[in-house]
């Protein structure tokens, strides 16, 4: 299933905010996920000094993700389909070679 990452500017947002948003989106992804189609909220990072929220979900298509925000009524400035890499770093470097070392995951 895709992940998509949510992005919000939110200046003056308080911990408690912080705490009620993360309830609501939630909350709104077990709702929208027992009607039948599964998107589920994983967390969030807040970037204070820069008043940017990153939230990150799990769907099968970028509406579900809208839907849930909307239906928390957190607002958002844009819902984009992210790759997520979470495992440690190896022991020791790895190298890598060749033409492709440089390559765009996304071409233009």
């Amino acid at each position: 299933m895709p992940t998509y990452v949510v992005e919000r500017s939110l200046p003056g947002l308080t911990e408690r905010h912080l705490a009620t948003m993360q309830v609501a989106l939630a909350e709104a992804s077990r709702r929208l996920t027992a009607s039948g189609s599964p998107v589920y909220y994983l967390g969030t990072t807040f970037l204070p000094t820069r008043s940017r929220c990153f939230c990150l979900f799990e769907a099968r298509t970028v509406e579900r993700v809208k839907a849930v925000n909307e239906t928390a009524q957190v607002p958002f400035v844009a819902i984009n389909e992210a790759i997520e890499r979470r495992r440690p770093l190896p022991k020791r470097p790895l190298s890598v070679r060749g033409p492709s070392a440089d390559r765009p995951l996304v071409e233009r």
